[in-house]
């Protein structure tokens, strides 16, 4: 089993019958509400986080870690809006997303924060990957818009 599956699949509910063969039907009505989603792994623990970036590490040499919280209103917005950008989308195919959840804000949550320097959400930094360390000049905390984190993405877009 690899170690990265739980990562990837959280909290997945099990699909019935009926929703299987309603599948493909489902896949066609919301095709283009999926094209807005960016793809991220999502951690909540240190262990996770050294795993999933070991993980993206192997495919992508830069990384985007972005500190959020469901609680965050700034974090909402920027998932509703600067992360569903179609220009965001397409850097984000270059250096994978992955989001450090502290929504739960107990002592996990604390030392992934303490791990990577941040004082709370939101947080964006990019990541080499292979040698895990931040790569100066990319970290954004608070609001900003997509032309700023375009700007910090584009040394890593091919």
């Amino acid at each position: 089993m690899n170690p990265i599956d739980p990562i990837h699949l959280p909290d997945r509910p099990a699909l019935s019958r009926r929703a299987l063969l309603l599948a493909p039907i489902t896949l066609t009505a919301f095709s283009t509400a999926a094209t807005a989603v960016v793809r991220r792994t999502r951690v909540a623990s240190v262990a996770d986080f050294g795993a999933a970036l070991g993980f993206l590490g192997q495919r992508h040499p830069n990384v985007l870690v972005y500190v959020s919280a469901r609680w965050c209103p700034i974090c909402r917005t920027i998932d509703a809006t600067v992360l569903t950008s179609a220009r965001v989308r397409q850097a984000l195919r270059d250096v994978p997303l992955l989001e450090v959840d502290v929504t739960a804000m107990g002592p996990q949550a604390r030392a992934l924060m303490q791990l990577v320097a941040a004082e709370g959400p939101p947080t964006l930094f990019v990541v080499d990957a292979r040698v895990r360390a931040e790569r100066p000049g990319t970290r954004l905390v608070g609001v900003f818009t997509e032309a700023v984190l375009l700007e910090r993405l584009r040394p890593f877009t091919g």
